[in-house]
């Protein structure tokens, strides 16, 4: 089976799941039909780096979750729309153009550990039904705060009343809720205009893979494969034998010698099991195989 990585660079105007039916006919295209899927959803509008993952290593979604985000957003101030970005109807008002300072000191307000409310407009579910679906029904949604963690915002640039701004945050962040909380700060309302993911954990926007040259020349698919070795690199190795790899591949309990805390790859000579930890017994325990 193969496995690993594509990084890829979606582009506006399609949503997450079009661009991973793109790329799933391209990777059968070149006789590949392993398991495929998303670690991420970007919204139609945004685009940038959206990793997928093949075969085994669609079992690392949950060890995505905590990975660091890097955004650049365009937010327009004195907008307002039901979906907080450009892609349902916009509405201006007046207002009070701010300062840099004001705009600055408005950002930083939603640094750190904070509660956001998730936008109406979102995937989360309602009753069993996504909260967009409603919303577009007209129907009232009331989605309860959420704790995220933005670790820095940073003003780019003002233009008029477009501003700009990177933010570094972790897993279920929404940005356009951003534009929404720091413009109340400035006694108005914001829309997201631009989204861009320029990271998100290993991956980066420099080395994605645009979705258009993938559709022109499948191939490429194969020199761009990230291997699973490398995504899990950001955790310790641990080295088993032979006798207890076949221990635990027949469920039998492997005592270590070496105790340690957390996560690590865990591999017998130069191949790759899984991740493990250890159990409160001290035991070898494969979270998530990847064999």
């Amino acid at each position: 089976m193969l496995s690993g990585f594509i990084n890829l660079n979606k582009p506006s105007g399609i949503s997450s799941n079009k661009a991973l039916g793109i790329l799933k006919h391209a990777f059968r295209q070149i006789g590949i039909k392993e398991k495929i899927g998303h670690f991420g959803t970007l919204d139609p509008l945004a685009t940038g780096v959206l990793p997928v993952a093949l075969g085994r290593a669609t079992r690392l979604f949950d060890y995505s979750l905590d990975k660091i985000k890097v955004y650049e957003a365009d937010f327009i101030l004195g907008a307002n729309s039901p979906s907080l970005d450009t892609d349902t109807e916009v509405s201006y008002g007046d207002f009070v153009m701010p300062t840099e300072d004001e705009i600055i000191a408005a950002l930083k307000t939603q640094e750190g550990e904070i509660l956001q409310k998730p936008p109406v407009f979102s995937a989360k579910s309602v009753g069993g039904v996504r909260a967009y679906k409603l919303a577009r029904q007209g129907e009232d949604v009331n989605l309860s705060p959420k704790k995220i963690v933005i670790y820095e915002i940073r003003l780019v640039g003002v233009e008029n009343n477009l501003v700009t701004a990177e933010i570094k945050c972790g897993g279920g962040t929404y940005i356009r809720a951003i534009g929404r909380d720091f413009s109340a700060k400035l006694g108005t309302t914001a829309v997201m205009s631009r989204l861009v993911r320029k990271k998100s954990g290993m991956f980066d926007i420099e080395n994605a893979l645009p979705l258009a040259e993938i559709e022109n020349n499948p191939e490429i698919l194969l020199e761009r494969i990230v291997p699973l070795e490398k995504y899990v690199s950001v955790y310790p190795e641990y080295h088993i034998s032979d006798g207890e790899k076949q221990k635990l591949l027949n469920g039998v309990h492997v005592k270590t010698e070496q105790k340690f805390n957390g996560i690590r790859a865990l591999y017998c000579g130069t191949e790759l099991l899984g991740l493990s930890e250890l159990n409160e017994n001290g035991g070898l325990v494969v979270r998530t195989w990847l064999l």
